[in-house]
């Protein structure tokens, strides 16, 4: 399976990453915030990317999740190590895609 859309919009990715408004790479903000939503769909079963507004702990999780990836390699990647936060939240949203019936 592959993920609907981007979870977030640039402009949420600007905000998520504390990038200037200006940033102008958004081709590899866009690539970022559609790996989220992969990254939740494969671990959950779900593709929360396609509901509007996005389940807020969805949210959260792809929040962490790019958060973590844009850190990765430089000198800030300890302070955004959400490994513990993002399995919680996947747990949690696994077990909430199967007891909505989401998935089967």
């Amino acid at each position: 399976m592959i993920a609907n859309k981007p979870i977030f919009t640039n402009d949420q990715m600007k905000s998520i990453l504390n990038l200037d408004y200006d940033y102008s790479d958004t081709d590899r903000l866009q690539r970022l915030s559609l790996s989220a939503s992969q990254y939740l769909l494969e671990h959950t079963g779900y593709d929360w990317s396609k509901d509007t507004p996005v389940h807020p702990l969805a949210s959260d999780c792809a929040e962490m999740f790019v958060k973590q990836r844009w850190y990765e390699g430089t000198q800030y990647e300890k302070e955004y190590d959400f490994t513990m936060g993002i399995q919680d939240d996947l747990f949690q949203l696994g077990l909430m895609a199967r007891s909505e019936g989401l998935i089967s």
